[in-house]
């Protein structure tokens, strides 16, 4: 079967983010809130970035003034994928209040200074991999600093911050999408920004409470989840 491109950019982002969804189901109980939270936020911004893709073209045949019937059959399917994606957005916050009774059951299986090697260690290798991204210097650093507060609250500790933290993103990203603009000003957008850091930021979190968690589970994790932050990165930043 061929898949039409907005088919391709689908497939490709869900597949790269299974890579970290894996991570975050394996290997320990009381994942499946966990889980079902980054699997519909992934879904959300899937849904978000397929309808950019039906917009734009809409916007290149308006811009030349040629095949309007087409061009508003694409903002009709493009306000679709857009109010999917704002549901799902919704959808998400069920899980929060599950979220956070996980966090409060768990009972560290490592030392402080042990806890923020890890986290250190995480922060670096993902700094080198957002790098690898073919996107402005500057564009970098918002996602660095977008993701520094996810590593900034493990470091201390304060893991209860993982359902505030998901919670302002998710109230940030619905705000920019329901925008008359959807979020896209500057050479990366908003909307892609905040995305970046609701999906890979709840990743992180949750593989570094894993990881506390579970010690002897957190050796192959780092590299893993690291690779699979530039994937992501990458087809977000290429949604239009």
């Amino acid at each position: 079967m061929i898949l039409s491109r907005e088919q391709q950019r689908a497939a490709e982002y869900r597949e790269a983010s299974s890579q970290l969804g894996d991570l975050i189901g394996c290997c320990g109980e009381n994942n499946e809130n966990a889980k079902a939270f980054y699997d519909i936020t992934v879904d959300a911004v899937t849904n978000f970035g397929v309808s950019e893709l039906y917009f734009r073209q809409a916007e290149r045949w308006e811009a030349v003034k040629i095949m309007p019937n087409s061009a508003s059959e694409h903002r009709e399917v493009g306000m679709r994928y857009q109010a999917l994606g704002l549901r799902q957005l919704e959808r998400s916050r069920n899980f929060l209040d599950g979220l956070g009774k996980d966090i409060a059951s768990i009972s560290p299986g490592m030392s402080s200074p042990e806890l923020r090697e890890t986290v250190a260690q995480m922060q670096r290798e993902m700094r080198e991999q957002i790098c690898q991204l073919e996107v402005k210097p500057a564009d970098v650093v918002k996602i660095d600093q977008a993701l520094n507060e996810v590593f900034e609250t493990a470091r201390q500790g304060n893991f209860e911050r993982l359902v505030p933290y998901c919670q302002e993103k998710i109230n940030q990203l619905y705000e920019a999408r329901s925008r008359e603009d959807r979020g896209l000003v500057e050479n990366i957008p908003w909307w892609k920004v905040v995305a970046i850091a609701l999906v890979i930021g709840f990743a992180f979190f949750w593989i570094i409470v894993r990881c506390i968690r579970k010690p002897n589970k957190c050796w192959n994790t780092t590299v893993s989840t690291a690779n699979g932050v530039v994937k992501i990165s990458e087809l977000i930043s290429k949604f239009c």
